[in-house]
């Protein structure tokens, strides 16, 4: 008890834990320690089912040696030393109803407009859920509320239609999605309105990731490019070993605070390199505090003996979650990996025992996609319609 304080609301007469107890903590009978200011007086208002035909609302002396039932909020009543004054208390013993580390998927209404895509990428972004995809060998947007998941084709407001594998490089910055369509960044609120960023063929490829103030681009020389301005204006980046490391398919990339200080992102990114049995990710720091400090790309080297390196895997699917990154795709027989979690940047991803893919979500789907939003759920998509979405349960707790 010890480990969960409690708090005394003065003005609205209120006594509670703002962190509840763990799951299945029995509060039926707890011993309470209570004590007050100036010797006053503490008594506890009987429950309805103690009565016995006692008044309702009559009281008894609280007493320290007594185990009391908190499994519903209790009334205490402090009374003066000398009679004269009272306070109310509302006393409530808070325990989390859910376990924490059960994950619970919610089939939602299936979505069949996603059936003609063979490619797909799915970006959140405020509160909308985005995919960009290939479709008849053209590029597409679809877009809908987070709500309830309903997608519809959205038309873009450019002249140049939207290339096939531009979905590949689509990331999110500060309120807006960015992309390379045929050599130049565009940038989008809402996957309608679209601005033109960079003028001319600058050697890009796609982007591969975004900071909270920084875009990275791929060129074709196989450099990592950098851009400060939304993408008008790129800078080359170091990289810190082999170049020839560096993956050619970028399959997703994360984006969060160093735990130490808020104004320092971790940016990683995870690809595949033609050939390689294991996925390729690299790292990078970025300290706001202080822009003249460039920090280098740096290879995470997989060790032989690793038994939780991360494989190639066919549609491999990268995104932030639960103050790491999640991947899942399929291997060579179509069959789906678990859903594995890296906590140490890329060097380990383990599977865990609460967490899979639904079952029923494991199809022969041309293409499928998946990502995680500011609420804490995974969306999963595929191109046999399907559209799930799910969440760790102590992930959705708020204090």
């Amino acid at each position: 008890g010890k480990s969960f304080p409690f708090v005394i609301d003065h003005v609205k007469g209120q006594i509670y834990n703002p962190d509840s107890l763990p799951f299945r903590t029995d509060v039926s009978r707890v011993v309470v320690t209570a004590t007050t200011r100036n010797s006053a007086l503490i008594y506890i208002k009987r429950l309805p089912s103690d009565t016995l035909g006692i008044n309702k609302d009559s009281l008894v002396r609280y007493d320290a040696t007594d185990s009391l039932d908190l499994r519903q909020p209790r009334v205490f009543r402090c009374l003066s030393l000398d009679g004269t004054g009272w306070r109310k208390y509302d006393v409530k013993v808070n325990v989390h109803q859910q376990s924490g580390d059960d994950f619970h998927w919610n089939r939602m209404a299936d979505q069949p407009i996603l059936s003609s895509m063979t490619a797909m990428k799915a970006v959140v972004l405020g509160d909308s859920l985005y995919v960009f995809g290939r479709a008849e060998g053209s590029g597409l947007v679809l877009g809908g509320s987070r709500k309830d998941g309903n997608l519809r084709m959205l038309t873009p407001d450019i002249n140049t239609p939207i290339a096939a594998d531009a979905y590949q490089g689509v990331v999110t910055m500060g309120r807006k999605m960015y992309f390379v369509n045929k050599g130049i960044v565009f940038s989008t609120p809402d996957g309608i309105h679209y601005e033109q960023k960079s003028h001319g063929d600058n050697g890009l490829v796609r982007l591969v990731a975004a900071s909270r103030k920084e875009l990275f681009a791929l060129t074709t020389t196989g450099h990592i490019v950098c851009s400060r301005d939304e993408g008008s204006s790129w800078t080359e980046t170091t990289i810190g070993d082999d170049k020839q490391l560096m993956p050619t398919e970028i399959a997703g990339y994360t984006c969060q605070p160093v735990r130490t200080n808020d104004e320092v992102d971790r940016i990683l990114i995870v690809g595949k390199l033609t050939g390689r049995k294991y996925a390729a990710s690299w790292t990078k720091i970025t300290d706001y505090n202080d822009t003249h400090i460039v920090y280098p790309w740096t290879y995470v080297d997989v060790a032989d003996d690793n038994r939780y390196a991360l494989q190639a895997y066919n549609g491999l699917t990268i995104t932030a979650y639960n103050d790491g990154a999640l991947a899942f795709g399929t291997d060579a027989e179509g069959r789906f990996s678990q859903l594995l979690y890296s906590k140490d940047g890329g060097i380990t991803w383990k599977p865990t025992e609460t967490q899979a893919i639904p079952s029923a979500f494991q199809t022969s789907a041309a293409a499928f996609t998946g990502v995680a939003d500011a609420d804490n759920y995974i969306w999963l998509l595929n191109s046999d319609g399907q559209l799930w979405r799910g969440r760790l349960d102590r992930l959705a707790w708020k204090k």
